[in-house]
């Protein structure tokens, strides 16, 4: 199942992909759905009732030590992004600089690396090509839904559309074509198949831990 939200709007479109039905017309079905997982929810308000009054005054807290361990580094910069063609997208030179923890997964991998090798104030340019930035564009990522699936405010090539997993992870994606009652959605992200161009200037590098 995945929902999409026009992003003007910001109403909520979900499509059941084994199922032809708008999902408003399949509550009745999902009734037996629904009081399953308010079952499921009191179950597990219980449980967290039973850990809170039973489990947890009976367990001794950690070491304050195993909270306050962090390593790493934070690391605060300027950076200016740009395509391969010159063409900036993003900038916060003469702005607070971007602030991040390194090894917590908040930047490219690559990025962060040549980062990690810089020195407060030095700056350098890094280019990083589309496999160690944000990949190639994946054709299987090009995916077919029902046109009527999306509002029809966005039933237009190059128009954006929220979507939104089963999971609850959202994304923003692209109208790729329209081919009679059939939409196709392009779920690469935005800067796929781009070699990304970065000016970066450490403004300050702190060691934790």
């Amino acid at each position: 199942m995945i929902g999409l939200l026009y992003n003007s709007n910001t109403i909520a479109f979900t499509y059941d992909l084994n199922c032809t039905r708008p999902k408003h017309q399949q509550d009745s079905a999902n009734s037996g759905k629904l009081s399953l997982v308010i079952r499921q929810s009191i179950a597990f308000v219980e449980l967290i009732h039973y850990w809170n009054k039973i489990v947890m005054p009976n367990t001794p807290p950690p070491p304050v030590e195993e909270f306050m361990q962090v390593d790493g580094y934070l690391i605060g910069f300027e950076y200016t992004l740009s395509l391969d063609n010159g063409q900036v997208l993003d900038s916060n030179v003469g702005k607070d600089p971007m602030v991040f923890h390194t090894g917590e997964g908040e930047m490219l991998p690559a990025l962060e690396e040549e980062m990690l090798a810089m020195k407060e104030d030095e700056s350098k340019k890094i280019t990083l090509p589309p496999e160690k930035a944000y990949g190639p564009i994946q054709q299987e990522a090009f995916r077919e839904f029902p046109l009527d699936a999306i509002p029809e405010e966005a039933r237009q090539v190059g128009r954006k559309v929220m979507s939104r997993s089963p999971q609850g992870d959202e994304q923003m994606v692209d109208v790729a074509r329209i081919e009679g009652d059939k939409v196709i959605l392009d779920f690469n992200h935005e800067l796929a198949g781009e070699t990304l161009c970065f000016d970066i200037k450490i403004i300050n590098k702190q060691q934790l831990g």
